[in-house]
């Protein structure tokens, strides 16, 4: 859950970030803070879908350091809250009503 810098990965592969940059992309598609954004919206995702934790302990966990961008990216993606996305994809509510 640490921040990894594009410098300090560029150091651990022994190239330049601007090489690491310009392949992350062209393997990607991508930008590296876009790819890991997908990630963490990702495991969001799941985590609403299959836990009881609250939105906050989520965005948390899943490296958002701030509520507000957390929040402000996810109906950017998802075109709705966290909350009401949690509310018609849970399993567990799902799980109950059957």
């Amino acid at each position: 859950h640490e921040t990894e810098t594009i410098e300090s990965a560029a150091s651990r592969l022994r190239i330049s970030p601007r090489s690491l940059t310009h392949h992350f992309r062209r393997i990607t598609g991508v930008s590296r803070l876009q790819y890991i954004q997908q990630l963490r919206l990702h495991h969001a995702r799941y985590l609403l879908a299959e836990s009881e934790e609250s939105i906050t302990a989520i965005a948390f966990a899943c490296g958002f350091e701030d509520l507000s961008n957390f929040f402000r990216i996810f109906r950017l993606q998802e075109k709705m809250a966290p909350g009401v996305w949690r509310e018609k994809h849970s399993t567990k509510r799902l799980s109950q009503k059957k």
